[in-house]
């Protein structure tokens, strides 16, 4: 979907607005990521959020979130017109899934694991004792602080 489309669905009476401009453009490249399609289909719709995101610089030309969206799509697009791998998105089978973690997209995004060669032994949990061996411990050993002064 087109980001100028999105603005005109949303009813708003300015398109200048860059505010709006600006979240049609990121849900365009959201929408053009769900979907798998044809490169050249791919590599249009980066071109449309491209332009999406000048229209924003436009508009307002110290917008520094748009101007980073800028540079990353353009660069996205032109990783993926080389057919180079696209760095910072890894292989599907590099990803351990945590029991902990959901499967699939979820309202925060693709759900991430620990980093590789991380060994879950490093990481001592810290317990609290249990009524019993708080009892049998004498909670007075040690050496007494010496005074001073």
């Amino acid at each position: 979907m087109d980001p100028g489309e999105l603005v005109a669905e949303s009813g708003a009476e300015s398109a200048a607005d860059p505010d709006l401009l600006f979240m049609a453009a990121n849900a365009a490249f959201r929408a053009g990521q769900s979907r798998d399609v044809d490169l050249d289909v791919t590599l249009a719709a980066l071109d449309r959020v491209v332009q999406a995101y000048a229209d924003v610089l436009r508009a307002a030309p110290h917008y520094a979130d748009a101007s980073f969206n800028y540079e990353f799509v353009t660069r996205f697009r032109d990783t993926l017109a080389r057919g180079l791998p696209v760095p910072g998105v890894p292989a599907e089978a590099a990803i351990v899934p945590s029991p902990d973690l959901p499967v699939g997209l979820t309202i925060h995004g693709r759900p991430g694991g620990p980093p590789p060669g991380t060994q879950g032994g490093q990481f001592r949990t810290v317990a609290p004792m249990s009524s019993e061996e708080r009892e049998e411990a004498d909670p007075g050993q040690g050496s007494r602080p010496g005074r001073r002064g």
